[in-house]
């Protein structure tokens, strides 16, 4: 959230957070200004120049890449899951072959 920099942050639905108000929590970068200052420039950053819509878009090139892929090598697998962080899902089901994929790549 703020590139690098450690920020500690408390984040639930507001009708909790009303409650915090009556209540104390104490952070390790509770007072120091300059994480705060790093996660706002961050999140600017992200918002000006489209960062998570850029993020899912390049996610959906590498699935569709790696599926193309896999369909021409024959390769029982496909990419999947959200774009931005996509699992390979290896779909072997004979005994001699199912879980090759853990030992390969582990």
């Amino acid at each position: 959230m703020c590139n690098g920099v450690p920020l500690s942050v408390v984040v639930c639905p507001p009708r909790y957070m009303d409650r915090v108000a009556d209540s104390w929590i104490s952070s390790t970068h509770c007072t120091n200004a300059f994480e705060y200052a790093a996660a706002l420039a961050t999140i600017r950053y992200i918002e000006k120049h489209h960062v998570i819509e850029y993020l899912w878009s390049i996610g959906r090139r590498i699935i569709n890449g790696i599926n193309g892929l896999t369909r021409e090598a024959s390769v029982e697998a496909e990419a999947a899951g959200f774009p931005p962080t996509p699992d390979l899902v290896f779909r072997y089901n004979e005994p001699q072959t199912k879980g090759i994929d853990k030992k390969a790549f582990t």
